[in-house]
């Protein structure tokens, strides 16, 4: 008769199945301590990063900077596209952007609803011009971000902050002229600028409106690097990205040790300033419109009224009665 073969008892069938699950893990756990052990050494990160990417590491942060250049959605070289595609790659567990809350709010509603990128007004000059505001170019970034579960904290200034400073600072025609000028020569590097460009970008804007420079550019790196300290998780693989003119500017920020009083200087810049708008409209146009009218009034009082007035005095067809001739 053939042999009966017992059924295996519970002790049995518990050697049996850990033996199996060994043989199966042991390989799954070797290939993910090598992958984990280059995931900690940057290895992934470097080569999925793009060349002009800057890595700051100083065994508490593990920073990855990639530039953003204005209105760059797709292509090579500081698009949103390539950026996303850097995300995808190195999958961060922190993607911190330079964005405000305002405006992320803006950016994810349009990323999680998949409409397409809207860009700013042209009467926008900030929203349009190089180390101004960006916003629809981190619908990209955020889609990536979603895709590999990578926190997004926005780390910009507030916008209204912003716009109230440079409000407030260009109170002079001259001033208005030279960021005005530097808009011009933005718009027209938008096509053809790269992200080695973002130096020569923001040294125009320094030779253009240096009051201009100094609170898009210095203010907002000094402002961001507070921010990328506080919010960062330390020692964990995290990807800041920020506008091509304050890149260079934002990385020396970071390398420099951090500053004592920096949680006061943050408020300070973070905080919006008093509107000064309505002392434009009265320094600009109700001032120098009361005295252009008062001086065409006395003008038409002292010079146009009186030969008018001579004029019809003399003019015996206006009603003027003729001098009567002695006998």
């Amino acid at each position: 008769p053939a042999a009966q073969v017992p059924w295996p008892t519970v002790s049995n069938r518990l050697d049996l199945a850990s033996s199996v699950m060994r043989r199966t893990l042991r390989p799954l756990r070797h290939s993910g301590a090598a992958s984990a052990a280059r995931h900690f050494a940057g290895v992934p990160a470097a080569q999925a990063l793009p060349a002009h990417a800057v890595r700051i590491e100083d065994g508490h942060w593990r920073l990855t900077v990639l530039p953003l250049l204005h209105g760059r959605l797709e292509g090579a070289g500081g698009s949103g596209a390539e950026v996303a595609a850097a995300i995808r790659a190195a999958a961060p567990r922190q993607v911190l952007v330079e964005l405000c809350a305002e405006r992320y709010g803006k950016v994810l509603m349009t990323a999680v609803m998949g409409l397409p990128p809207r860009p700013p007004p042209r009467l926008d000059l900030l929203g349009n011009v190089h180390g101004g505001l960006l916003g629809h170019e981190f619908t990209p970034v955020l889609q990536a971000a979603r895709e590999v579960g990578a926190a997004v904290v926005p780390v910009d200034r507030p916008s209204a902050a912003i716009r109230s400073r440079i409000g407030q600072i260009l109170w002079h025609p001259r001033l208005l002229q030279g960021l005005l000028r530097y808009g011009r020569h933005s718009l027209l590097q938008r096509s053809t600028a790269m992200p080695k460009d973002g130096q020569a970008l923001c040294r125009e804007l320094e030779e253009s409106c240096s009051a201009a420079h100094r609170v898009l550019v210095e203010e907002r790196s000094t402002c961001m690097a507070q921010q990328i300290r506080t919010a960062a998780v330390p020692r964990a693989e995290v990807f800041v990205i920020c506008g091509a003119p304050n890149f260079a500017s934002l990385v020396v920020a970071l390398q420099r040790p951090p500053r004592e009083g920096g949680a006061d200087e943050l408020a300070r810049l973070a905080r919006r300033f008093v509107p000064v708008w309505p002392l434009y409209v009265l320094g600009y146009v109700v001032v120098p419109g009361a005295l252009a009218a008062y001086v065409l009034g006395s003008v038409w009082e002292s010079f146009i009224a009186p030969a008018l007035d001579f004029e019809q005095a003399g003019d015996p067809a206006a009603g003027a009665l003729p001098v009567p001739r002695r006998a």
